[in-house]
């Protein structure tokens, strides 16, 4: 698992969130996506309590490596490229200092009413 990937799902578990599934297979997702993780948090039983986080592609993928340009959590599974409708927040992997950027990104996910 790449460096990123493991310091999410580790700010995760300490949000109380477990990682339930992953979907990673070419024939299980879409094309655009490099994987998708659902999440469902540990203390909200019988609610609505699950989260997808989703490793978007970059567009111009055309040469076999995927690269990840945007993660994005939301409470339903994206249908398009371009359906942001359920995101809750996102976090940018273009320039700039990713723990920086993971900083920002857990402040904005306490605010966010999750659940």
């Amino acid at each position: 698992m790449k460096k990123y990937k493991s310091l999410l799902l580790k700010g995760f578990t300490t949000n109380k969130f477990e990682l339930v599934q992953i979907e990673n297979n070419d024939q299980d997702i879409p094309w655009w996506i490099e994987e998708r993780w659902t999440i469902k948090h540990l203390n909200l039983k019988g609610r609505n309590s699950t989260l997808f986080i989703t490793f978007l592609t970059d567009r111009g993928w055309e040469n076999g490596t995927k690269f990840v340009y945007r993660i994005s959590v939301g409470t339903s599974k994206m249908k398009t490229y371009s359906d942001f409708e359920s995101e809750l927040l996102n976090l940018e992997m273009q320039k700039g200092n990713f723990e920086e950027k993971l900083n920002v990104f857990w402040e904005a996910f306490g605010k966010v009413k999750v659940c």
